[in-house]
């Protein structure tokens, strides 16, 4: 969110409120003389609506600029999913270890796949439903860099990996 300056303002606060649901808003405090700030935590396919408030000297609070209605966009929801994903360890030996939670995998029609440095597919899972862990068999790849795509219905994400 970004917003021009309130006169007197010794602060703002933002509130990014999600629509048509339960969940409690995100709220962030930012201090007088900056007029931007991000939400990094906002959840995939969400409508939210973001207010900017100025906390003036009296501790009053009053609007500035109207409030903005918007659903969260692809990175967010990229972002979004892969804080959920981990990938251990890295650098890997034989085994990486690919921990989904099982919202991602509710539909069992998730998938993971393993890309080299030139962009070739060297690995593929099919992600059963559930939230138990998977051994990625990395043995017999040579050394370097990989790219871990996971396909969920939620959406994609990619996960770097480095192979020893």
């Amino acid at each position: 969110a970004t917003w021009a300056a309130t006169p007197g303002a010794t602060a703002y606060e933002v509130v990014w409120q999600p629509l048509g649901g339960t969940t409690a808003p995100l709220v962030a405090a930012v201090p007088a003389g900056q007029f931007s700030t991000r939400a990094t935590t906002l959840r995939p396919n969400t409508m939210y609506r973001a207010t900017v408030s100025a906390v003036c000297a009296s501790n009053l609070q009053r609007s500035v600029g109207a409030s903005a209605d918007f659903s969260t966009i692809l990175s967010a929801r990229n972002a979004a999913l892969a804080a959920q994903v981990d990938l251990f360890p890295n650098p890997a030996h034989a085994t990486a270890t690919l921990a989904v939670p099982a919202l991602l995998r509710a539909d069992g029609t998730a998938t993971a796949t393993l890309y080299n440095a030139l962009g070739q597919a060297v690995r593929r899972l099919a992600l059963p439903a559930g939230a138990a862990p998977v051994a990625l068999d990395v043995a017999g790849l040579p050394t370097g860099r990989y790219l871990l795509r996971l396909d969920t219905a939620l959406g994609s994400l990619a996960k770097p990996l480095v192979v020893e």
